[in-house]
């Protein structure tokens, strides 16, 4: 009976190691009135305020998590008070009581995180506006926890998109839910301000558009491959692993197809050898045609698996195959994409010949 429970474990193990988890509501899910309100809201303590002066609308929790392992960052104090603020705002409440967080390093298996920070406090609506205007001139003057100030770089997500006919930039959704800016940086310099056009977060897909017209032509769309790609096939990926390390400029690695399934022989994903890393989310996975046969979405931890396997494994990799990113096209209904270049024709001679080919279509995607 033991060794069937150690197995159920493992295997629920492994499927957290992909899944999603629970999360704040979406900004983009607010009104105008409800984000001026979170803009607003502020955190108080008992003693800051009269117990007759405002009315509990209840408690509300913000919830900072790593939906997966490939997600970079880490879950912040900081994005999890956020989420605070925006439920405090859904209950009509101008500021919190008493918020605690607590950050938790290991599996959430109730709340489905593999690391996660949780904040929770008590929604209230003070009567007097005088006390809020009062309130907030403190809050403001109050010095933020230091922890705070030095997590403040993580709530920037950064990764890889690319260009992909008729004119969308695609990359992975879990870089970009829950933000509220999207920049793309081009190879060649060039930046520009992004929008969300669609989303499959089931599948971690995500087009981006320009939000302003932009001038002059981008760089040659990428094709997605027809054909499903075949075991042992030679593939490699062009991105963006943490440029705050490695530096800005793309890297490049490359492997084969090990596998047509993903994990527990998930369709939706090839496995890979091409070495994936926090940055490379997002990216192509590409054959020698140049043709995106998938995107590189997520890999194994060798260090949590040992834990429940006792195995170290190592070169186990997964994209979502370029199908999907297809369907997603042909179900947005937008008319203006931005204009791109032709696409060069494969096959290519090598790897360097590839990667020229390609490179300039490739971008990093900051997102905040």
């Amino acid at each position: 009976m033991l060794r069937k429970i150690n197995f159920y474990v493992y295997i629920v193990a492994l499927v957290l190691m992909f899944s999603g988890c629970a999360s704040n509501p979406p900004i983009s899910s607010l009104t105008n009135q409800e984000r001026e309100r979170v803009q607003n809201i502020i955190f108080l303590e008992t003693k800051e305020i009269p117990k007759d002066s405002y009315e509990n609308l209840g408690t509300v929790e913000g919830l900072a998590c790593k939906r997966n392992l490939y997600a970079s960052g880490a879950p912040t104090i900081n994005k999890a008070r956020q989420g605070v603020k925006i439920r405090a705002a859904k209950l009509g409440a101008n500021a919190v009581l008493n918020v605690m967080c607590e950050e938790n390093h290991e599996v959430d298996w109730i709340r489905n995180c593999w690391q996660s920070v949780v904040c929770v406090g008590d929604a209230i609506k003070i009567k007097d506006q005088s006390i809020i205007s009062s309130l907030q001139g403190t809050e403001h003057k109050k010095q933020q926890p230091k922890e705070e100030k030095i997590e403040e770089k993580d709530i920037l997500m950064a990764g890889t998109g690319w260009v992909v006919s008729p004119g969308f930039i695609v990359t992975n959704n879990h870089l970009i839910d829950e933000t509220e800016k999207i920049t793309g940086h081009f190879k060649n310099g060039k930046s520009i301000k992004l929008s969300i056009a669609a989303s499959d977060p089931i599948n971690d897909i995500a087009l981006l558009l320009p939000k302003k017209q932009q001038k002059g032509k981008f760089p040659k769309s990428l094709p997605l491959a027809n054909d499903v790609a075949s075991v042992g096939e030679t593939v490699f990926t062009v991105g963006y692993p943490h440029t705050n390390i490695l530096g800005s400029n793309a890297k490049v690695t490359s492997g084969i197809i090990s596998s047509k399934t993903g994990l527990r022989d998930d369709p939706r994903l090839y496995q890979t050898t091409v070495q994936l890393q926090a940055g490379n989310s997002g990216g192509p996975l590409l054959n020698m045609d140049g043709e995106a046969i998938g995107i590189a979405t997520s890999k194994l931890d060798a260090v949590k698996v040992f834990q429940y396997t006792g195995d170290l494994t190592e070169g186990i990799n997964y994209a979502i195959k370029s199908h999907y990113i297809a369907a997603l096209i042909a179900s947005t209904e937008i008319s203006q994409k931005f204009e791109v270049l032709e696409t060069d024709k494969g096959p290519f001679k090598n790897l360097e010949e590839a990667v020229q080919g390609v490179n300039d279509s490739v971008l990093l995607i900051k997102a905040h």
